[in-house]
């Protein structure tokens, strides 16, 4: 997991996908700012955190929602 979003037109080949999915963990101004400590912190308190990391993108069908 990465706090910042990668180009896939530069990384994704026949063996890598990129997907860049935004979630935030503090209010966020003008859709582009954060408070750093608030936004790096507690990411596995965040429901949709945790549900990318269990189920992962797309979802597995085996993942309980």
């Amino acid at each position: 997991m990465l706090s910042y979003t990668l180009p896939p037109e530069r990384y994704a080949s026949e063996s890598v996908k990129v997907f860049n999915i935004l979630v935030s963990n503090a209010p966020t101004w003008l859709g582009l700012l954060e408070r750093p400590d608030r936004a790096h912190l507690d990411y596995l308190k965040n429901p949709d955190v945790g549900r990318l990391v269990a189920c992962g993108v797309p979802a597995s069908a085996l993942c309980k929602r």
